[in-house]
C-alpha cells in the first residue's frame, strides 16, 4: 500500500488529489505498525508527500515525534528527515523531542536532525523553541552533540535573524557572568526557556564561532558583541571546529549549501569571528577601521595569546600603509615570547608582500623607528639565545649521587682489609669500631667479617642460581626453536611430496575423460533417402529418440568421470588433512617431551648446583675459602679507590690477607698500613730515627707483601692513649691521610669534569654566536627591504 501511494504521489496531479484526501494523516497512523520495515517506509512517504504542502497537520507530527524513540534506527532517522517538512509551528513537545535527536549516537540520526531543524529554521516562523533548544545544546557535555548543535545553526544561517540575535544574547551574557554553568542534561527539559541563554566555555566557543560564520558582513551589533570578548583568553578554538566547515562537513544534512568564510588559525575564536565578519580589505580605504583599532589595541595584552592573535587578525584586516599597526607589529618584533615574535613576522611579510601584491616595504613603512633599547629588547635577545653550561663543582656529595662515577664504585670508596678468620676478637671488634667511627665522620667504606661474608656469598648463591636459569632457558629455546622450525620443514616437505603425487595421479585420471566428436550421424541429404524419398514419421520419430538417447548416455558418463574424479579429489584430501593432524600431534608431543626433559635436566642442574654451593659455604664456614669467597672479596676490592691492611700478627700469616695486598698493589690502588694489632718483632729495640718501636727489625715485612708497603710509615692504632680510638692522635692522623687520599681523588674528577664541561661551552658558544649572527643578520634583510620602497 505504501508503495502504491509512493508511486501516486510521483504525478502532480495525483500528488493534489492525494493531499486533498488527507492521505498524510492515513500514513502517519502506520507508523505505529510493529514492522520496523513499515514504519520506515511510511515516514519516507509522509516526507515526499509534504515537500510540496502549505499546511501542516498535528496529529501527523505528533506521530512522527514519536517515532524519534524508535527501537529502530532507520525509523528513528526518516522520522526526523520527515519532520523537516511536517513540523508544526509552536510545537513545544514536537520541538523539544527533534532536539532530543541531537543527542542520539548514530551518526546518520544526528545528520537527519541537523538538516530537519536546518529546514524549520530556514522558514524564519514559529522556529523559536527550535531555536533556542539547539542553541542550549551548544553546551552539552558530549563533544558530537556540540558539533551536531552547531551544524544545525550553520544550516540555518542568516535566513532567520533570531539566530544571531540569540547568540549574541548568550555571548553578552556569559561575558557578564563568567564562570556561571547552564542547567544540568536532566533538568532541560523540564524548566522553561529563559529569555537569554545560559552557556558554558565551550558553548560561548562554538557561539563565537557561528557567529564568525553566519553573520551579515560588518555588522555593528555583532562586532560590538565581540569586541568586549577579545580580552577572553580563555575563548580559545574549540576542538568541535574541526568536525565544522570548513574544515569537515560531515556533521551537515546536504540538504542545504552552507557557505562558510575560511580563515586562519588564530589561537582566540573571538579574533577569527571579528576577522570573518570584518571581511578582507580590497584596498586601504576600505578596510574596517574600528575592528583594526579593536585588535591593535590587543597588540599590548598581558597575555601572550591575545598578542599573537592580535597579529594573526591584523594580517587580515591592514592593508599596507597602516602605519599604527605597522608600528605595532614592528615592536611585537621584541616580544619575550617566541610565538608572538613569529606571528608578528608572518604578518608583516603578508601584509608588505604576501596578497596585496607590493613590490617591496612602503617608503613610509621604512621610516618606522625601532624600539629603543631596553629591557623589551634585552629580554628578546637572551630568549632565543641557547644558555651557556654551568661548571660541574665535584664535591662528596655530588660523587655519592652518582655512584659510580668512574666506572671502579665510588660507593665502596675503601676497602678495609681485615684477618677476620684466625684473628681475635678484640682485633675485629677494634676494626668494625674504627671503620664506624670513619664513616660517621663522611668516609664510605666496606668491611668484611664473617657474618658479612657469608651474606655476600648467599647472595652470590643466589645470582648464580638466578644466572644459571637464565642461561638454560636461553639455551633451550634456542634449542627448541632450531627442533621446531626442522619439524615445520619435514611436515611441509612431506605434505608438499604427496600433494604433488596426488596431482600426478588427477592428470593420469583426467586422460580418462570421456570425449566425444560433433560428426552428424544424419544422412548427408538431410532426411531424405538414397532414392530421393524422404522419411516417413516414424523414421524420423526413431532417429530423434536414438539421437536423444545418445546425448543422454553421454552426459551420463560425463556426470560419472565426474562423480569419479571428486571422490578421488576428497579422498587425497582427506589424506592430507590425516597427515597434517598426525604431524601437528606428533609437534605437539615432542613439543611436550622436550619441555618435560628440559624440566628435568633444570631441577637436576639446580640440584647440582645447589650441593656445590652448599658445599663451598660449608668449606667457608670451615675456614676454607676456594674461588667464590676470593671472586666475593676480589669485586669489592675492585669497586673501592683506597685499599687500608688493618695489620697483625694473624693478618701477616693469612694466605688471603697476603693474596688481597699483593692484588691491591697490582690494581695500583692507594695501600694504606694501619697496625691494629701486635706485628712480629714490634717489641724488639727500635732503630734510630724510627718512631715505632722495633724499627727496620719489624717494619717493613720482610717478605713478598713488604714491597707493597716501601716508603709508607704505618699508622699505630695498636698503642693508642685514651679510652676511645677518636681521640687518640693517630685516629686524626688516618682521617688526614684518608681524606686527603679522597680530595685528591675529587681533583682528578674535576679535572675530567672540566674538561668535557670546557668542549661542550665551547660548542654551546659557537652555536649562540651562529644563532645570534642569523639573528641580527634576518633583522637587518628585514630592514634593508625598505631602500627599495
Amino acid at each position: 500500500l505504501i508503495y502504491t501511494i509512493g508511486n501516486m504521489a510521483t504525478e502532480d496531479d495525483s500528488l493534489a488529489e492525494l493531499h486533498s484526501l488527507g492521505v498524510i494523516r492515513f500514513v502517519a497512523l502506520m507508523v505505529d505498525e510493529r514492522h520496523g520495515e513499515v514504519r520506515s517506509e511510511a515516514c519516507k512517504l509522509i516526507k515526499i508527500l509534504a515537500r510540496n504542502v502549505t499546511e501542516t497537520d498535528e496529529e501527523a507530527a505528533a506521530s512522527l515525534a514519536s517515532c524519534l524513540r524508535d527501537s529502530d534506527e532507520d525509523v528513528r532517522c526518516e522520522a526526523a528527515w520527515a519532520l523537516a517538512y511536517i513540523y508544526v509551528d509552536g510545537n513545544k513537545f514536537v520541538a523539544r523531542k527533534l532536539i532530543k535527536t541531537l543527542t542520539s549516537k548514530t551518526h546518520e540520526i544526528r545528520r537527519a536532525a541537523v538538516g530537519a531543524i536546518g529546514v524549520i529554521g530556514r522558514r524564519g516562523v514559529g522556529a523559536g523553541d527550535i531555536i533556542r533548544g539547539t542553541i542550549d545544546r551548544l553546551s552539552h557535555r558530549l563533544p558530537h552533540v556540540r558539533a551536531s548543535a552547531a551544524a544545525s545553526l550553520l544550516e540555518i544561517g542568516g535566513k532567520n535573524k533570531s539566530v544571531v540575535s540569540e547568540l549574541c544574547k548568550g555571548a553578552t551574557f556569559w561575558n557578564a557572568h563568567r564562570g556561571l554553568e547552564p542547567a544540568e542534561e536532566g533538568k532541560e527539559e523540564q524548566h522553561e526557556l529563559t529569555d537569554t541563554p545560559i552557556l558554558d566555555l565551550e558553548g560561548v566557543r562554538l557561539a563565537v564561532f557561528v557567529l564568525g560564520q553566519i553573520s551579515p558582513m560588518r555588522d555593528p551589533k555583532v562586532l560590538s558583541i565581540l569586541y568586549p570578548l577579545l580580552d577572553a583568553v580563555e575563548l580559545g578554538v574549540s576542538a568541535e571546529e574541526s568536525m565544522l566547515p570548513p574544515k569537515s562537513l560531515s556533521n551537515l544534512s546536504g540538504l542545504v549549501d552552507v557557505q562558510s568564510r575560511i580563515g586562519t588559525d588564530i589561537p582566540v575564536c573571538s579574533f577569527q569571528a571579528v576577522v570573518n565578519i570584518s571581511g578582507d580589505p580590497a584596498d586601504f580605504s576600505s578596510a574596517d577601521w574600528t575592528s583594526v583599532e579593536q585588535v591593535r589595541a590587543r597588540t599590548t595584552s598581558s597575555h601572550s595569546r591575545l598578542r599573537q592573535s592580535a597579529c594573526n587578525a591584523l594580517q587580515q584586516l591592514v592593508y599596507g600603509r597602516d602605519e599604527k599597526s605597522t608600528r605595532a607589529l614592528v615592536d611585537l618584533n621584541y616580544d619575550p615570547e617566541p610565538h608572538v615574535v613569529t606571528a608578528a613576522m608572518d604578518a608583516i611579510t603578508q601584509i608588505v608582500n604576501g596578497k596585496k601584491q607590493l613590490d617591496g616595504v612602503l617608503a613610509s613603512m621604512a621610516k618606522v623607528s625601532r624600539p629603543e633599547k631596553g629591557s623589551r629588547r634585552r629580554m628578546s635577545i637572551s630568549r632565543q639565545l641557547e644558555a651557556l653550561p654551568a661548571r660541574p663543582i665535584v664535591s662528596r656529595e655530588w660523587m655519592d649521587s652518582l655512584k659510580d662515577f668512574d666506572g671502579d664504585g665510588w660507593h665502596s670508596y675503601i676497602y678495609w682489609s681485615l684477618a677476620f678468620r684466625n684473628g681475635q676478637d678484640t682485633v675485629i671488634q677494634r676494626a668494625v669500631d674504627l671503620k664506624k667511627a670513619l664513616f660517621e665522620l663522611g668516609v664510605p667504606g666496606w668491611i668484611y667479617t664473617r657474618d658479612i661474608l657469608f651474606r655476600d656469598l648467599v647472595e652470590t648463591n643466589e645470582k648464580e642460581r638466578l644466572e644459571f636459569i637464565k642461561y638454560s632457558e636461553e639455551e633451550f629455546k634456542h634449542r627448541y626453536d632450531q627442533e621446531h622450525m626442522k619439524m615445520l620443514l619435514d611436515k611441509e616437505k612431506s605434505v608438499a611430496t604427496k600433494r604433488i603425487e596426488f596431482e600426478r595421479d588427477l592428470k593420469k585420471f583426467e586422460t580418462q575423460r570421456p570425449f566425444f566428436t560433433n560428426e552428424d550421424d544424419d544422412d548427408e541429404n538431410d532426411g531424405a533417402n538414397f532414392f530421393g524419398e524422404k522419411p516417413s514419421a516414424e523414421d524420423l520419430d526413431r532417429k530423434k529418440k536414438q539421437k536423444e538417447m545418445q546425448v543422454s548416455n553421454r552426459l551420463a558418463a560425463l556426470e560419472h568421470f565426474e562423480a569419479e574424479k571428486q571422490d578421488l579429489e576428497d579422498k587425497h584430501d582427506k589424506i592430507l588433512n590425516k597427515m597434517a593432524k598426525e604431524w601437528e600431534d606428533h609437534m605437539a608431543r615432542m613439543e611436550f617431551e622436550a619441555h618435560q626433559q628440559h624440566k628435568d635436566d633444570l631441577d637436576k642442574g639446580l640440584a647440582k648446583l645447589k650441593s656445590s654451593q652448599e658445599h663451598r659455604l660449608d668449606q667457608a664456614y670451615g675456614g676454607e675459602y676456594g674461588d667464590l669467597v676470593w671472586n666475593v672479596l676480589h669485586n669489592r676490592m675492585k669497586e673501592a679507590e683506597i685499599f687500608v691492611c688493618l695489620l697483625s700478627q694473624e693478618y701477616l700469616q693469612d694466605p688471603v690477607c697476603r693474596r688481597e695486598v699483593l692484588e691491591a698493589h697490582k690494581m695500583q690502588k692507594r695501600i694504606v698500613p694501619v697496625v691494629i694489632g701486635t706485628m712480629p718483632g714490634m717489641y724488639k729495640a727500635p732503630a734510630p730515627g724510627i718512631p715505632l718501636a722495633g724499627g727496620e727489625i719489624w717494619w717493613p715485612p720482610r717478605d713478598e707483601i713488604g714491597t707493597c708497603f716501601l716508603g709508607q710509615q704505618p699508622v699505630d692504632l695498636f698503642r693508642t692513649v685514651g679510652p676511645l680510638t677518636v681521640e687518640c692522635a693517630p685516629f686524626a692522623e688516618l682521617y688526614n691521610i684518608l681524606a686527603s687520599h679522597m680530595k685528591d681523588e675529587i681533583g682528578i674528577l674535576q679535572v675530567e669534569q672540566d674538561s668535557r664541561w670546557h668542549a661542550n661551552y665551547q660548542e654551546a658558544a659557537l652555536r649562540q654566536s651562529i644563532h645570534q649572527r642569523s639573528r641580527l643578520l634576518s633583522r637587518r634583510e628585514w630592514m634593508l627591504q625598505g631602500q627599495n620602497g
